[in-house]
Order: C-alpha cells, then structure tokens, then sequence
C-alpha cells in the first residue's frame, strides 16, 4: 500500500469505504500520511455532489457545505477536549489512546488560529508520559518496540523488546517480534529459540484490539455537537456511506483509520521461514505449523489470512488438509464478498453499527455483518470457489497451479 493512499482517498467519495477496507488489506503504512485533513468539504463536496438531484440550488449546495465544514470544526473541538480530558487522567493507557488520535485533530482546527499549538507535540508529550507511568503498560511497550515516531521522544525499541521479553516471554505475539529482531541481526540461533517460544506460548496477546476496546469504551464522552438533517445527508454522501451520517462515523472514521496504521506485526520473516516449499528442520516446521494455527484464529483478517494461507500450504495432503482448504475458502468468501460492498462503487449502506462493532468485536465480526445486512450469508455457497486462480488452486488443491492464468 502507497505511503500516499489515505491522503488521496480522503478527498474522494469513497473514503470511508477505503478506510474500512483498510483492514482487508494484509498490511498497513505507519506513516504520518494516516493522519490527513478529512476530506476538504469544498473540494470533495462537488465531487461527492456530483451524481446529486439537480433540483438542489447551487445556493443550497453552498449553504450545506458550509454547514458541514461548520459542524466539523465544532467536532474537532469537541474531540480535542475528549482526548485533553482522557490524557489529564494520567493513566499509561489514556496517554497512550489519546496521543495516537491527537494528531487526527489537525485537520478540524481552524488553521487561522495562531494560538493552536501543533497536534504533533501534545501527541508526543502524551507519549513520553505514558512511557515514563510505572509500573511500565506493556501496550506502551509494544507500540515503542514496534517502531517510533518522529515527534515520539524516548522510544527506545530494542529496551522495549528487552522488558516485554522479561515480563511476557510466554507470549505468541512478543516471541514473534523478538523472532522478526532476531531475522534482522541475522541471529539464526536466536531465531530458532524464539519461533520455538512462540509455539509454545500459552498466550496470544492482541494488542490492537486491546487498544480498539479502549477507543470503543470511550466514544461516549466525544461531546458532538448536535447534527441537523442536511449535515447528516452532506456527512453521509461525503464520506460514502450511502445512508445518512451520525456523530458516531465522525468518531470512528479517524479512529479506525489509526487504527489500521498501526505498527502490524513484522510477518514477511515469519512467512519465509514457515515456507512449505523450502526444506527446514522438522522443529521448525513443526513450531511453524503451530505458529500459523493461532494466527488463523485472530479476529484480525491480515492475521487470519496469513496463518490460513500458510496453514493449507503446510498441511500438505496431510489428514488436516481438507479442513484447512474448507477454512480457507470461507475466509476468502468473507473477504471477497466483504471488498465488493465496500468498494467505491457500491451501493450498499454501511450498517450504522458498523465502527463500533469493528472497536468492540473486531474486524471479522464487522465484516460478517456488513454480508448479513446486504442479504448475504457469512459462510460462502456449497461449491462456490474463489476468482483468483492462485486462491482457487490452494482451495482445491491445497497449492497454487503452477501456471496460473
């Protein structure tokens, strides 16, 4: 994915359709770009207007643009007094909630105000504070291992793999990032020692949803301002829902958003190594076997796909392989199904629980009820098989053709 990609989308029609699509993607960029303007109301607002019933003056138009850019600005307002009030608190994890989504307040303010300290530096003092709260949150510590921001002071990744090593060996999600570190130093030994350690781990920490719980929890306490019909009309068409807005999507359009720029975990070393194609130690293979079980379970679709996939290709003609290829194809209908009618070109109304659902339940229980409320089942047909040849090939049978066309 383009470093670029949300900034360009957020001044077409489809941007919410392209951030929740984020996630169906198997990774994203954590870049600064995820936190753009919102869609520029004058510039976008034509374009979204552009299929309109041209009974509306162009007077009216004007009028409800600019009612719209009013009330944003009036939910910036509201959303940086939430997150000033969540981080006066003190706590690890709302200096951490809050310093993630300041930077999202930029594009409401008014940019005329020269009293407007810059969004960037409220983040990053939230940050360092979170970091220095004791006892060390190992949510902090996982976001600091997995890489730091330019404007986040005293991030130190290597000390923070170190400490959640100490306190949480036992791990999936620690042991695979030591396991990626241990790749990158070129460490063989400690690569073994800690693909091993995840297979054996007795947790799998999501952090990702630990953090969706925590904005979930608190999109009550936003303050919106109060939504009249015609802004909730110009929102919705705006931001490509296809149904009126509410001040829940102004929440959770940015918060997903961060949410899917998140640092994800480091996977391409992880998918080397568990290569069904290449020869490997039977320990390895088998740790791998294991590894990639637990991934298939996350409710987080990249997961999902990546443990699913490598999964089948590890089962082999083994006795494990049909349901394997059956759970792949299940998977590969949900995202399929879930891309169409989240694309651009949809029609489909998003469900208006649709951002809360994905904070609280996760990814995959979002897009099952995107399906369900278009009249589509959550389990694909009997003898539907995927589009891509490739996909297609690993369903039936259980490795991709050797020249797919």
């Amino acid at each position: 994915m383009g470093k670029s990609a949300f900034t360009c989308a957020a001044a077409r029609r489809g941007f919410v359709r392209f951030v929740v699509a984020l996630g169906l993607a198997t990774g994203a960029a954590w870049s600064q770009e995820v936190y753009a303007r919102p869609p520029d109301v004058a510039a976008a607002g034509a374009e979204a207007e552009a299929g309109d019933a041209t009974e509306a003056t162009d007077a009216t138009r004007a009028a409800d643009r600019i009612a719209l850019q009013e009330w944003q600005l009036e939910f910036g307002i509201a959303l940086e007094a939430h997150l000033r009030r969540q981080a006066a608190r003190g706590d690890a994890r709302d200096l951490l909630g809050a310093a993630l989504l300041m930077p999202v307040v930029e594009g409401w303010r008014n940019v005329d105000d020269p009293a407007a300290a810059p969004a960037s530096a409220a983040s990053g003092d939230w940050f360092r504070a979170a970091g220095a709260v004791q006892p060390r949150d190992p949510l902090v510590a996982w976001l600091q291992a997995s890489g730091c921001r330019p404007h986040w002071p005293d991030c130190d990744p290597a000390k923070a793999l170190a400490f959640l090593l100490e306190t949480a060996g036992d791990d999936m999600t620690v042991q695979l990032m030591a396991v990626a570190d241990a790749v990158r130093r070129n460490d063989t030994a400690a690569v073994d020692a800690h693909l091993h350690a995840a297979a054996a781990a007795s947790r799998h920490w999501l952090p990702q949803s630990e953090l969706a719980h925590l904005w979930a929890g608190q999109a009550g306490d936003v303050h919106a301002p109060s939504m009249t019909s015609e802004v909730a009309d110009a929102l919705g068409r705006l931001y490509g829902l296809n149904r009126p807005a509410a001040a829940a999507d102004a929440y959770g359009v940015p918060v997903v958003a961060v949410w899917a720029a998140l640092p994800w975990p480091a996977y391409a070393p992880l998918t080397r190594l568990c290569d069904a194609a290449t020869p490997s130690p039977a320990t390895r293979r088998d740790d791998c076997v294991r590894v990639m079980a637990r991934l298939a379970g996350s409710p987080v679709m990249a997961d999902a796909l990546i443990g699913t996939l490598r999964s089948v290709r590890l089962a082999g003609d083994g006795a494990d392989a049909p349901a394997w290829r059956e759970r792949l194809r299940r998977l590969v209908w949900l995202q399929e199904s879930a891309t169409r009618l989240l694309s651009v070109q949809s029609a489909a109304p998003l469900p208006a629980d649709y951002f809360e659902r994905f904070l609280r339940e996760g990814e995959m229980a979002a897009l099952e009820d995107v399906l369900r409320a278009n009249g589509l089942p959550a389990q694909p047909p009997a003898g539907w098989l995927p589009d891509d040849p490739r996909l297609r090939g690993l369903v039936v049978e259980g490795h991709e053709p050797a020249n797919p066309s």
